[in-house]
């Protein structure tokens, strides 16, 4: 576990995520409108998620880059911790349960990223658990609402999951009253959840809207999850490519499922079975909600693990009991130290979890000293570095995928790939300078006008500057 949170990732939205926090921090208020570019400057931008930036900002200014790796591995290893309970208590098999965790943090690995997502991970894991110890120990009403209503409005000021987690109750309730009304399940179990989820769903609801958005940030994720620009554009938006590595793991649970749900006598509850495919299909059309789906995964498929693994413990109780198990567990840890093997830093831990040799250090220190004239354009994925490390230059687009919806975007993925026009669109935003990669279609087009000239070209990134001053914007 302790491999897969330091694993190495591109963390781009962390530094975004950081200047939010810093200037929430310095102004004492909530920003309500886009200060950090010049594409969508006064644009509506609330910060909803505004404790959690606050959080990153004042452990950054404490610890640095360390203190965001110890984070993430504080908080990884907490949601981690919590699926294996959850499938400890429904599969009663250690093994069964560790086994089950290690797959869904490989599924994860990829989307581990230093943001708020880390708070919304060990909230949903906390959640699985927490509905499952209603079933057999249900809470007294009189803390059960007030308890609902704030941690649901800390974990949607902390991030904007918390929708997911409303998604998660409102499907076991409709869940659980259909088993209720054909009569398939347990009869107490259902008793005791079910009067709980009907108060807990709207108390739930109503404590997510205690944020600056108020109801409307119920409505974001909705919005960023249909939007045909970030579903066709983004990467972490599109659907899930199986020919990639990365997404093998969340291959593996997907078919490991079809085979569970024919195991004999296997604990099959139609919530488990609801929440498989609800979340499925919301992975397979965006390959970052596959972190909501292994989750869902551990819980439903120790459930029905639970008969069969019970059975092979009879099996295997024999005279060679201990020997078949010790090599199940030898089975077990050799691809777990493997995989540790690959992902664990072997030198810089902090520099390399952190993806830092990805970002663009040097080209961003050459702008803050030569400050070339006009605006700027910048990758995508880097438009959150600069807002930290350079927030005097107003950034063309970053992370906040929102903010830029329409043609600020559209303009930028014009650009980007050196479409026909794109003289016109640099000339329209009064671009002065280009942060590119070396491999970027528009540096080539960019260097084939000859009115361009390249002031500085590393490894990471080159900045390209206009040879005659920038027109001012209409």
């Amino acid at each position: 576990m302790v491999a897969v949170c330091l694993g190495p990732v591109l963390s781009i939205d962390l530094w975004l995520h950081l200047a939010v926090g810093r200037q929430i921090v310095t102004e004492q208020a909530i920003p309500t409108t886009d200060s950090f570019s010049h594409t969508a400057a006064g644009k509506p931008f609330v910060a909803h998620e505004w404790l959690s930036q606050v959080i990153l900002y004042e452990l950054y200014r404490l610890g640095g880059k360390g203190a965001m790796v110890a984070l993430k591995l504080v908080l990884g290893l907490a949601a981690f911790g919590l699926l294996y309970l959850l499938a400890f208590r429904r599969s009663g098999e250690p093994l069964v349960a560790a086994g089950l965790v290690v797959l869904a943090a490989l599924c994860a690995r990829p989307y581990l990223d230093y943001r708020p997502t880390m708070f919304s991970l060990v909230f949903f894991a906390g959640l699985l658990l927490l509905l499952e110890r209603l079933r057999s120990r249900p809470p007294r009403q009189v803390w059960w609402v007030p308890a609902c209503v704030g941690c649901f409005a800390l974990w949607m000021n902390l991030h904007g999951a918390a929708v997911s987690g409303i998604v998660l109750l409102a499907a076991v309730l409709a869940a659980e009253a259909v088993s209720w009304w054909v009569g398939v399940g347990e009869r107490q179990e259902q008793g005791n959840l079910l009067p709980l989820l009907a108060t807990g769903l709207p108390a739930a609801i109503a404590g997510a809207c205690l944020n600056p958005r108020g109801w409307r940030a119920l409505a974001y994720p909705l919005q960023l999850g249909t939007s045909q620009l970030a579903l066709k554009n983004v990467n972490e938006w599109l659907s899930p490519d199986f020919q990639n590595w990365e997404m093998r793991a969340f291959e593996v649970l997907l078919l490991i499922g079809f085979g569970l749900l024919l195991v004999p006598r296997a604990q099959r509850r139609l919530s488990d079975i609801g929440l498989l495919v609800l979340f499925a299909h919301a992975a397979l059309i965006s390959k970052r909600h596959s972190v909501l789906f292994a989750w869902i995964a551990v819980g439903a498929y120790a459930g029905l693990a639970a008969g069969a693994a019970a059975e092979l413990r009879v099996l295997l109780s024999g005279p060679h009991g201990r020997l078949a198990w010790a090599s199940l567990g030898l089975a077990f840890a050799l691809p777990c130290l493997a995989c540790s093997w690959r992902l664990l830093p072997t030198e810089d831990v902090v520099a390399t979890a952190l993806g830092m040799r990805y970002l663009p250090a040097e080209a961003t220190d050459f702008i803050e000293k030569e400050r070339p004239a006009g605006k700027m354009f910048n990758l995508y994925e880097w438009g959150g570095y600069l807002m930290f490390f350079a927030p005097e230059i107003p950034v063309f687009v970053d992370g906040r995928g929102d903010v830029y919806e329409g043609p600020p975007f559209v303009d930028y993925m014009e650009l980007w790939y050196g479409h026909p026009g794109w003289q016109e669109r640099l000339a329209h935003y009064g671009v002065g300078f280009a942060l590119l990669k070396p491999d970027s279609a528009l540096r080539a087009a960019l260097r084939e006008s000859g009115q361009w000239r390249e002031a500085h070209v590393d490894d990471v990134a080159v900045v390209v500057v206009r040879k005659q001053p920038p027109a001012e914007v209409e």
